[in-house]
């Protein structure tokens, strides 16, 4: 997958976009607009739980799959809340990388893993004083780049090959590069 400027979230309250210069509110790197991605808040009075899956397939690739959940309520109720919101997924790969070196062919290596957590929590300090701090952490790994070679592919006949002798790791501008083989 290729990498993205938003991080990656899946427990979303709303999107908003707020179009001209926001330096003001966001910084100087805010010229142009802000797209604020807005996570539901922990509640002081409520228990809520959300989850969802999903599952789809690739022709000539591997399956992918999804799995998400979020839960949160009040710790103390009235005075302290909690949201708690996890997610993960696995792309399947469709490319084949063959070393030219050795012949050892690597089925489908372009696949892709990726998950994340996000905790938030809701102190009411008093009647108007609220902290809410939050932690959120995106790990993406993709085991090959999704590129083939036209010389060794044929795509009419869902065949995608690239020749590399060695996987092709890329950066992602959100997580940690995985360095595990």
């Amino acid at each position: 997958m290729a990498g993205t400027v938003f991080p990656e979230v899946f427990d979303l309250e709303r999107v908003e976009v707020l179009r001209g210069p926001q330096g003001t509110l966001f910084g100087a790197g805010a010229e142009g607009g802000v797209v604020r991605f807005i996570t539901p808040a922990p509640s002081l009075t409520k228990n809520t739980i959300y989850a969802r899956a999903e599952t789809s397939y690739t022709e000539h690739g591997d399956p992918s799959y999804e799995g998400d959940g979020a839960f949160g309520g009040p710790l103390v109720d009235g005075v302290l809340g909690v949201r708690v919101s996890a997610w993960g997924r696995r792309t399947g790969g469709w490319v084949d990388r063959v070393s030219w070196q050795t012949g050892e062919t690597f089925k489908n290596a372009n696949w892709s893993e990726a998950g994340g957590a996000r905790v938030a929590l809701l102190w009411k300090a008093s009647d108007t004083l609220t902290f809410t701090p939050a932690v959120l952490y995106p790990g993406p790994h993709d085991n090959d780049a999704p590129n083939y070679w036209s010389a060794l592919s044929d795509p009419s006949a869902g065949k995608f090959v690239n020749g590399f002798a060695a996987r092709q790791l890329r950066r992602r501008l959100f997580g940690p590069v995985a360095r595990r083989l």
